[in-house]
């Protein structure tokens, strides 16, 4: 299945997640290399965001899109907001560029 272009940049573009990309974040999610690199305060995927607050999880796939190379069509990563404050009109952008051949070439810039 095709992603839905949302918003696109000159390399890539995000796009809302479907359940074609169930296997592939959870490959992302159970890689320590990725998950070093995207670390910060424990919070650093959406599996991890469960186990630390259960609440967590649902509020951030709500906000969360995939990043998908616009040559190929191919998801290489996600992003999501996360530790959100509405009232302040404040939340934390979390990026993860999970295919390992894309780091390095400006796509979490």
């Amino acid at each position: 299945m095709g992603h839905f272009r949302r918003v696109c940049g000159e390399k890539c573009c995000l796009s809302p997640p479907d359940g074609s990309d169930a296997e592939r974040i959870k490959a992302w999610d159970n890689d320590l290399e990725v998950l070093l690199g995207a670390s910060m305060d424990g919070v650093s995927t959406p599996a991890s965001a469960h186990y630390r607050t259960p609440g967590q999880l649902p509020k951030m796939l709500e906000h969360m899109m995939m990043i998908v190379d616009l040559e190929t069509d191919t998801p290489i990563g996600w992003c999501a907001l996360f530790s959100q404050i509405p009232a302040n009109q404040r939340a934390m952008l979390g990026i993860i560029i999970g295919e390992k051949s894309y780091w390095g070439r400006g796509y979490g810039e």
